[in-house]
């Protein structure tokens, strides 16, 4: 899910560079300028970056 939040991301930007030779900004907050594409980027780069980089638990079936 992470990767097709950052591709579909990257694949938004490109489209919008293409064919509007820019990326229409949807949110500005003081000099920060985001639209819903760099959401979906950094999103999906926190969730990526979350599940690898915490580790699974893992479960003992050993018998005794």
């Amino acid at each position: 899910m992470a990767l097709v939040m950052i591709v579909s991301g990257g694949l938004s930007n490109l489209l919008d560079r293409l064919i509007y030779a820019g990326v229409t900004d949807i949110l500005t907050i003081g000099t920060l300028a985001f639209n819903l594409a760099d959401i979906f980027i950094a999103l999906g780069t926190i969730s990526f970056l979350i599940i690898t980089l915490i580790p699974k638990p893992t479960i003992n079936n050993s018998t005794i």
